[in-house]
C-alpha cells in the first residue's frame, strides 16, 4: 500500500508560484476538462468494482493521473466533476479550496484512501494527503496529524468556525474500515501554508460517561445479579470518532440552524462490550456537541424533534438478557 502512496504523492505535488484566484472557465478549457472527465468515467468501474486488487490499484493510478491532468487546465477550480459520484468533493463556505477524496478496497477488506486539497487559484496548486492509517494501532484521537501522515477518510461535509481569530475547518469523514466495522470522524483542519495542512485540535470536550447497569448471571447462586455501571472521567479529543458494526448505520451531521453537531448514540448489542466498536449499533437516541467558548462541548442527550414527549431513551438489559427500551 505504501508504494502506491509514493506514486500518488509524486503525482499530486504540483504547484505554481502564481497565487491569483481562479476565475471563469473559457469554453475551450471547459471542453478540455470535459474530455478528460469522460476518460475518468470509463475507468471508474476499475477503481470500484473490479474483482482483482491489482486492477483496482491500476485503475486508481490512471484515475488520479487524469484528475491531475484536468486540474492543470487554467481555472480548473470552477469545474465541478459532477459526473464522478465516487470522487468525493467538499468545499468550505467561502470556496477558498476544495478537497478531493477517493477510496480503493484491498483484498483483505480494508481500504486505502487518496486525497488532496486544491486551493482556489488560477493555476494548479494541490496539497496531497498520505494515508498512514495502517500505521496506527488505535485511532489517534488525541494527536495532531498532518497531510503527511493522514488518518484517511472520504469526506462528505465541511464547515468553518473561527478559533482564536483564524478559520478552522471541520470535516465529516467516512471510513469503511474493515470486514467488522465502519467509522465516521469529525476532523478539525487548518491550512498552515501551501504545502502543510494540520489535522486535529484539542477542541472536543467530553464530560464523564456513565455506562448503564448490567444484569449478569452468577453461576454460584444461579441467579441473575445487577452489576453497577462504570463511570469514566471526561476527556479532550483532537477529533471525534464513531465506530459501529459493519452493515449498521450511524448519523454524524451538523445542524447549522442550532449550531450543533449531532450523532447517533451507539450501544453494544450484548450490553457489555463498550470498548468494541464492531459490537455497537445505534439505539435510536442522539448525542451531540454544542459550540461554546471556542470548543465543542458534549451533550449526552440531544432532542432532535420539537416534541414534549421526545425524552431520552437508552436500552437497558431485561431479565432475559435481551435489550429493552426504557424511558428515563
Amino acid at each position: 500500500m505504501k508504494r502506491t502512496l509514493v506514486f500518488f504523492t509524486a503525482i499530486l505535488t504540483l504547484g505554481f508560484a502564481n497565487a491569483q484566484k481562479s476565475s471563469s472557465l473559457t469554453s475551450g478549457n471547459y471542453g478540455s476538462i470535459m474530455t478528460i472527465e469522460k476518460k475518468m468515467q470509463r475507468i471508474g468501474y476499475s477503481v470500484l468494482g473490479d474483482t482483482v486488487e491489482s486492477n483496482r490499484i491500476k485503475g486508481s493510478r490512471e484515475f488520479i493521473k487524469l484528475l491531475v491532468e484536468a486540474l492543470k487546465v487554467e481555472n480548473s477550480f470552477q469545474y465541478k466533476f459532477d459526473s464522478l459520484p465516487y470522487l468525493a468533493k467538499v468545499y468550505p463556505e467561502d470556496s477558498s479550496f476544495r478537497i478531493f477524496t477517493i477510496q480503493v478496497m484491498l483484498d483483505n477488506y480494508t481500504y486505502v484512501h487518496f486525497g488532496a486539497v486544491q486551493l482556489n487559484r488560477k493555476n494548479i496548486k494541490l496539497i496531497p494527503f498520505k494515508d498512514f492509517s495502517d500505521t496506527f494501532a488505535i485511532p489517534p484521537l488525541t494527536q495532531e496529524l498532518t497531510n503527511k501522515n493522514w488518518l484517511g477518510a472520504v469526506y462528505y461535509r465541511c464547515f468553518t468556525k473561527m478559533v482564536k481569530g483564524k478559520p478552522m475547518y471541520f470535516l465529516f469523514g467516512f471510513d469503511q474500515n474493515d470486514i467488522l466495522s465502519q467509522k465516521k470522524y469529525i476532523e478539525p483542519m487548518r491550512i498552515i501554508n501551501d504545502s502543510l495542512i494540520k489535522f486535529g485540535y484539542p477542541i472536543f470536550q467530553k464530560g464523564k460517561v456513565i455506562a448503564p447497569d448490567q444484569i449478569v448471571f452468577d453461576p454460584h447462586s444461579k441467579k441473575r445479579m445487577k452489576m453497577p455501571g462504570k463511570i469514566k472521567p471526561g476527556k479532550t479529543y483532537h477529533r471525534y470518532m464513531l465506530e459501529y458494526r459493519r452493515g449498521g448505520t450511524a448519523s454524524l451531521t451538523y445542524d447549522r440552524e442550532k449550531d450543533r453537531i449531532l450523532f447517533d448514540h451507539l450501544a453494544p448489542i450484548d450490553n457489555k462490550s463498550y470498548e468494541a466498536g464492531f459490537m455497537k449499533l445505534s439505539d435510536g437516541t442522539y448525542e451531540g456537541f454544542h459550540w461554546k467558548n471556542d470548543n465543542w462541548v458534549w451533550q449526552e442527550f440531544v432532542t432532535v424533534a420539537e416534541k414534549d414527549d421526545n425524552r431520552p431513551i437508552r436500552p437497558v438489559p431485561s431479565p432475559s438478557g435481551s435489550s429493552v427500551q426504557e424511558k428515563q
